[in-house]
C-alpha cells in the first residue's frame, strides 16, 4: 500500500507534466526484476507464500526509486507525515486492494480446473479466454484517465459542458462494452456451450 500509494501520487505529478516515459520505464523495469525474482526463488525451492511476496515488493521499490529519481531532477518533493490523511487513504486503499485481489482471484480461478483438462486444447482455450478477460480490465484503466481530466477541467465552471462530457463518456462505455460483449460471443461460439 505504501510503495503503490507513493507511486500511484508521483504518476499523476509525472503525467500532469506530460512526462510518461518514466512511469513506462519503471514499470518495465519493476516487472522484470519482479519477474527474474520469482524465478530464482523457485528455482532454488523458496516456493513459500512470504518468499513470493518479496518480488512483488521489490518491483513496487523499483518502480518508486526510478520515479523519484526522475522527479529529483526536476524538484523534489517533500515527504509530510500527515497521519489523518494517511487514515482515511488507508482505509480508502484497503477496501480498493480488497476489490483489486477478489478481481484478480476471479480472473484467475481458471487455473485451478487444469488438473480437470482432458488435454492441451482445453487449456489453450483457458489462456485465450483468460487473456480476453485481461484485454477488458484494461479498457477502463486506459479510459480513466482521460476521461477524469477532461471532465475535471470543466467540472467547476461549465455544468452543461461537464454533463455533455459525461454523457459522451457514458456512450463511450457502453458502446465499448457491447463491441466487447459482441467479439466474446462470436469468438466464444465453439469453444462456450450456450
Amino acid at each position: 500500500l505504501v510503495f503503490q500509494g507513493s507511486s500511484a501520487a508521483l504518476h499523476v505529478i509525472l503525467q500532469a507534466r506530460l512526462t510518461i516515459r518514466p512511469i513506462a520505464a519503471g514499470l518495465v523495469l519493476g516487472q522484470a526484476a519482479q519477474f527474474i525474482l520469482t524465478i530464482s526463488l523457485l528455482l532454488t525451492g523458496s516456493n513459500t507464500l512470504t518468499a513470493l511476496v518479496a518480488p512483488a515488493v521489490l518491483n513496487e521499490v523499483i518502480h518508486l526509486c526510478i520515479l523519484l529519481f526522475v522527479l529529483g531532477t526536476k524538484r523534489t518533493p517533500r515527504p509530510k507525515l500527515e497521519a489523518r490523511r494517511w487514515a482515511s487513504w488507508a482505509a480508502e486503499a484497503i477496501v480498493i486492494s480488497v476489490g483489486a485481489t477478489c478481481f484478480a482471484i476471479q480472473t484467475r480461478v481458471g487455473f485451478f480446473f487444469v488438473t480437470e483438462f482432458h488435454s492441451l486444447d482445453d487449456v489453450g482455450q483457458l489462456s485465450v479466454g483468460l487473456k480476453f478477460a485481461d484485454l477488458i480490465a484494461f479498457f477502463p484503466a486506459a479510459l480513466l484517465a482521460p476521461l477524469l481530466s477532461v471532465l475535471v477541467s470543466v467540472a467547476p465552471h461549465d455544468r452543461v459542458a461537464f454533463r455533455m462530457l459525461m454523457r459522451n463518456a457514458i456512450s463511450i462505455l457502453a458502446l465499448l462494452a457491447g463491441a466487447l460483449a459482441s467479439t466474446f460471443i462470436t469468438c466464444g461460439r465453439g469453444v462456450v456451450k450456450w
